[in-house]
């Protein structure tokens, strides 16, 4: 019999949470289940893809870029640029500064995508490097923000030991089939004292009570191959041995986006590329600008949020 294990906290008692969960790219054909772990209430996916699978179920172009697309399009894309990706980014930069105290340094994005999340951080005085799989989003970084990457599968490849002062991963470690292997070589390539910042959506959030099997989240199935919780979280990190482990909310921007993409998976910037992709993606930003409330409701009541940084800090000595 096949053992079903927790991705994050490696218990092997799980229960099936949702099932006939369909993938909201239209990658794969497939149904999926998702199980839920009864010790960390983490989430996973079921059956997992092979790595042989796993690059087929993304699209060419899974990470926003203002220049991609014909001259209205990328006019749109810059649009965007400057009404959420730019803001929100710049948020990501302060939190991450607040929480480890760091205000420059050099820092690794593993998981970079199209770079803009560097590309902040550069402007905030950061060495940036970056490491993604996907060739054509390191070649458009490379090209056409200037930034230092290259492309690698994290997953098979070490880092360089105790080089980093900053290592980050947003929305990464939720498609990884082993998550823990990854955040040791985080911990491998950190200075001593430095900073991991984990970004990731949370299983055991209210948005994610709420949606279900609708959220968003969770329709990342199999791209998304597990989605942990605060005590999986805390587990992993602390297995791997990091301290100083704490966590926040990303900004409340992208957190109502989270909301209106599980209320309107059509506006999801890989599906609206074709023609009248602009009226979805108009039709989203709404649905975030009524999303607001609602958040700062979440916020008040001190409810988990649905998308979440984690921070944890290797010893110094």
């Amino acid at each position: 019999m096949e053992v079903i294990q927790c991705l994050f906290c490696g218990h092997e008692k799980l229960v099936r949470r949702y099932s006939g969960i369909y993938d909201r790219l239209h990658m794969s054909q497939a149904r999926y289940e998702i199980w839920q772990c009864c010790l960390c209430r983490s989430f996973r996916v079921h059956p997992l893809p092979s790595p042989e699978e796993i690059p087929s179920l993304y699209p060419e172009a899974y990470a926003f870029k203002k220049q991609i697309g014909h001259k209205f399009r990328q006019l749109w894309n810059n649009l965007e640029w400057q009404i959420f990706y730019s803001p929100v980014l710049g948020s990501c930069v302060k939190l991450i500064s607040q929480e480890t105290g760091l205000k420059k340094g050099k820092i690794l994005d593993v998981g970079c995508g199209s770079g803009l999340r560097l590309l902040k951080f550069r402007q905030a005085g950061f060495e940036p490097e970056g490491i993604d799989f996907s060739e054509e989003d390191v070649k458009y970084v490379k090209e056409r923000l200037g930034l230092k990457v290259r492309a690698a599968d994290v997953e098979k490849e070490d880092l360089p030991p105790a080089e980093y002062d900053l290592i980050i991963a947003y929305w990464l470690l939720e498609h990884v089939r082993e998550p823990e292997v990854l955040v040791r070589k985080t911990y491998a390539a950190l200075k001593p004292g430095g900073w991991v910042a984990l970004g990731i959506p949370l299983a055991d959030s209210l948005v994610a009570s709420l949606f279900s099997g609708r959220w968003s989240q969770v329709k990342e199935a199999p791209r998304h191959l597990g989605i942990p919780s605060r005590k999986g979280m805390k587990i992993l990190l602390a297995k791997v041995g990091f301290s100083s482990i704490s966590y926040q909310p990303v900004s409340s921007l992208e957190l109502a986006v989270d909301i209106a993409l599980s209320l309107w998976p059509a506006g999801n910037f890989v599906l609206t590329q074709k023609k009248w992709g602009v009226l979805h993606r108009l039709f989203t930003g709404w649905l975030t600008l009524l999303s607001l409330p609602p958040i700062a409701l979440i916020k008040t009541l001190s409810f988990p949020q649905s998308l979440t940084v984690f921070f944890g800090q290797k010893p110094h000595t």
